[in-house]
């Protein structure tokens, strides 16, 4: 509501949904066959935040018995993380006891004060005409991700020494980041500058008083570029 930059809460609860998928989930998990227009049937989009609710959860009874289930959310109230906690409370509370949940806490917005948000610029979601993003699902197993720990150590070692162990976001980060730059290299001849962005949470990265259990959005942007000189 008021240009999309505040919350109605009207206390009216998620949307549930329960829905039948043919096929086993054995066989739509299998690589290469987890395509977009497939995934996006397992939880229904928000695209009008102002007319939808601020949380919709789908649980999809494959014929196998298998069970998939699907949330979609506005980012106006989670970010990555709290919507993960989300999810694991909720498991937690369905494998243990609701009384083994830690209750989450809102109150993010007495460490950072809300800033006036009027003057910022929403945008709309792309439509699904939209061909200019392509989306590909790539899974790095243990066995990958300790090649390219090791592929980083050796690269690193010609030249100087790791300081900490690269972590497993940060070794996947520069395997795609350097395939691409190689992609861009061979279509256009020469290395071209690129920019990284990651959005990274502040929760364990700041000196304020933050508790695991906080729920918002409190992410940052960090930045890595390769120049041309």
């Amino acid at each position: 509501m008021k240009g999309s930059v505040f919350i109605d809460c009207n206390d009216n609860g998620a949307e549930y949904l329960e829905a039948k998928a043919s096929g086993c989930l054995s066989e739509f998990l299998k690589e290469g066959e987890l395509e977009t227009e497939l995934r996006n049937h397992l939880a229904p989009p928000i695209f009008q935040p102002e007319e939808s609710p601020l949380l919709i959860v789908q649980f999809n009874m494959f014929e196998c018995g298998g069970l998939a289930i699907g949330i979609s959310v506005t980012h106006k109230i989670v970010d990555g993380f709290t919507l993960f906690t989300f999810v694991d409370a909720w498991a937690t509370a369905c494998r243990i006891g609701i009384d083994k949940v830690h209750s989450p806490s809102f109150q993010l917005s007495s460490f950072c004060p809300p800033k006036d948000m009027s003057s910022i610029k929403t945008f709309s979601p792309r439509s699904k005409r939209d061909n200019t993003i392509v989306e590909k699902r790539i899974v790095f197993n243990g066995a990958a991700l300790s090649s390219l720990k090791a592929a980083a150590h050796v690269n690193v070692n010609n030249s100087g020494s790791l300081k900490n162990e690269p972590s497993r976001v940060q070794v996947v980060t520069a395997f795609i980041w350097r395939a691409l730059i190689k992609a861009s290299q061979a279509r256009y001849g020469c290395l071209c500058p690129s920019y990284l962005t990651h959005i990274v949470d502040m929760r364990r990265r700041t000196a304020l008083p933050i508790p695991g259990n906080m729920c918002g959005n409190f992410g940052n942007m960090s930045i890595a570029q390769l120049m041309m000189w």
